[in-house]
């Protein structure tokens, strides 16, 4: 279990990450592949809840504790049972795109209790992660293989034949494919069942062993510097950095929640061109919990992200206000008690539109030059500083040919979220930004507040 742990997340996560912090995790977001979790539930543990109202105590199951309302609850204490290490086995694995700071593709974990002198399965716990929010044992292949011998080729090509069955991944963008991951999942099943047998070729046994990492490179930072201008030419670590690498740097997700704190869920624009016509609310507002719903009307201020002051010129609305100009645009937000509940309750926002003409809306940069239609092109040959831009003179070699960039599913390293504090006159933003003051002019513009 300590060698799978080492593959959580990395040093500095792990030096300020708690167990409960995991659990935590894995039980408002049933559909993360907790290590912790897998191999807790695997092996039996028991955590104990303790209520901070009354002060009682409650012994549950790492899958029970995922049911459980953790309203004024404590997770106090983990137990894990013991084990004869004799007839009982343990067997864990972390498919992941990378060594570390990785999600795994799909987790496995297997607990094998074997009858030494029948070579009988008498008992077994087949745990997987990855595969969908709501599947953890693979109780079908648990039931069938108990009391059978897990070493007959028979029982194990029925075992992963149940198991194939009953693996039904979910389709979620950037996971892989259910198919990927169900193939993944089978093959750990098969990796286990080797790692146990007692007599196995040695071809066959090199299926059960890790891939070892061997030091193939190392780093060193160097700087050339003339010390007699120092500080002007010292190289000087960013601030942050130690914080950074400790764990001990705080991010807004690390803040604790304030009382009253509500969740804002953005409301997309399905159409790529059109008029709003109504936007109807009614619905995601009845639900309990749901708190408000804002639009551009709602703005006091100017209803522009992107201020005309700092040299931008065009007008990139914090709402849409009527036409809409792409796929995606912010209609409003939801607020409401918890993430969950404001993201499904945007999905019940309805907006009625009307098509702006019959023309065609081209989708490709080839389809807008192909078709001639410089209305969807603008000319920039200065950028915002007043640089002109020119074309490079021609060289001794021409190369010619065409590169498509299709759609794709983006995953940014640094999330956008905010924690947005008002009071009377004021409000206080921790932003994920690089640039504050144009967060500041924007939030001051739109708010009609002094900076």
């Amino acid at each position: 279990m300590a060698k799978h742990v080492r593959k959580v997340a990395n040093l500095p996560v792990r030096n300020v990450g708690t167990i409960a912090g995991n659990l935590m995790i894995k039980h408002q977001h049933p559909e993360f592949p907790s290590d912790l979790f897998l191999l807790l539930e695997t092996v039996g543990a028991k955590l104990t809840v303790v209520s901070s109202a009354d002060g009682d105590e409650l012994t549950v199951s790492p899958l029970d504790f995922l049911k459980l309302n953790m309203h004024k609850k404590l997770l106090t204490t983990v137990r894990l049972p013991p084990h004869d290490h004799v007839s009982t086995t343990l067997r864990s694995y972390k498919i992941m795109p990378v060594a570390q700071n990785s999600r795994a593709y799909v987790n496995g974990a297997f607990l094998l209790q074997l009858c030494p002198e029948r070579k009988l399965c008498t008992s077994i716990a087949i745990c997987f992660g990855g595969i969908n929010p709501t599947f953890v044992h693979a109780q079908q292949t648990e039931s069938y293989l108990t009391g059978k011998p897990l070493f007959d080729e028979l029982t194990l090509s029925q075992a992963l034949r149940i198991l194939e069955r009953e693996l039904k991944p979910d389709c979620v963008l950037p996971d892989a494919s259910p198919a990927y991951r169900k193939q993944l999942a089978l093959s750990l099943l098969y990796r286990f069942a080797l790692s146990v047998h007692p007599s196995i070729d040695r071809t066959l046994r090199s299926g059960t062993e890790p891939i070892e990492r061997p030091l193939v490179s190392t780093g060193r930072q160097s700087y050339d510097t003339y010390q007699k201008r120092w500080p002007l030419t010292q190289s000087i670590p960013k601030l942050d950095a130690l914080a950074q690498c400790s764990g001990e740097a705080v991010f807004i997700n690390d803040m604790p929640l304030l009382p009253n704190e509500l969740h804002g869920a953005l409301v997309l624009s399905n159409e790529v061109q059109g008029r709003i016509v109504t936007i109807d609310a009614s619905e995601a507002l009845a639900l309990p919990g749901v708190r408000a719903f804002f639009c551009a009307q709602d703005i006091p201020g100017f209803n522009n992200f992107m201020p005309l002051e700092m040299g931008f010129s065009e007008v990139e609305e914090i709402f849409c206000s009527g036409e809409v100009q792409f796929a995606g645009q912010v209609v409003g937000m939801i607020c409401a008690e918890s993430f969950e509940l404001a993201n499904q309750a945007a999905g019940m926002v309805h907006v009625e539109y009307k098509r702006a003409g019959n023309r065609t809306i081209l989708p490709t940069v080839q389809d807008v030059a192909d078709a001639l239609d410089y209305s969807r092109v603008s000319d920039q040959p200065y950028d915002r500083h007043g640089v002109r831009y020119h074309l490079a003179k021609e060289g001794a070699n021409t190369i010619s040919g065409r590169f498509d960039l299709r759609g794709q599913y983006h995953g940014p390293m640094e999330t956008q979220v905010s924690l947005c504090v008002p009071h009377a006159d004021s409000m206080d933003v921790y932003c994920a930004t690089q640039w504050l003051d144009h967060v500041q002019i924007a939030v001051s513009q739109a708010l009609q507040v002094r900076e």
